[in-house]
């Protein structure tokens, strides 16, 4: 999915509501900031200030590539191939289970789920169980005492991790005791 931006006007509450859409959904996701041209007064610090900008104001699709590119006068409009590709393939990764539960141990003790009315949540381990969108398996003791910032907190390690994927969580009560 192309979520294309205008860089004159800045990020708006519907490129908001778009972004919180495309992540829900689990698409694979570029985002486009067009009339760079439009810009005045750029440079190398613009430019990164831009994507940061971009990144910081779309926390749901941070983790996608972000092009700065020109319509009109075509400027970085063949990178849009390159950043599909990634975004795809990032897609489709399939991340052993070793290497899952070496970010979920990581994340566990750098932040441990919170205690929640009825327990502590405890994580046993978790499995990729799917692509497009992949999507990770958390076995857990009780699946209700994880909230949604603590899930958010572990899909953003899963992406930061040695191996990123854009991952989806589905917690299940573990097999195990």
């Amino acid at each position: 999915m192309l979520l294309v931006l205008d860089a004159t006007i800045g990020i708006s509450d519907q490129d908001r509501t778009l972004a919180e859409q495309i992540s829900r959904d689990g698409r694979a996701c570029v985002v486009l900031l067009n009339k760079w041209d439009a810009v005045a007064d750029k440079d190398d610090k613009t430019y990164l200030k831009s994507i940061d900008y971009v990144r910081d104001m779309l926390p749901a699709v941070r983790w996608a590539p972000v092009v700065l590119v020109s319509a009109l006068t075509g400027q970085r409009c063949p990178k849009i191939y390159d950043a599909i590709d990634e975004a795809i393939a990032s897609h489709r990764r399939k991340v052993s289970t070793s290497a899952l539960n070496d970010v979920l141990r990581d994340a566990v003790l750098w932040q441990a789920p919170p205690p929640a009315k009825g327990g502590i949540g405890k994580i046993y381990y978790c499995s990729q169980i799917g692509v497009s969108p992949p999507t990770v398996a958390m076995f857990c003791n009780k699946p209700s005492l994880f909230g949604d910032n603590y899930k958010r907190f572990l899909d953003r390690k899963f992406r930061e991790g040695p191996y990123p994927i854009a991952a989806k969580l589905a917690a299940a009560a573990s097999p195990v005791g």
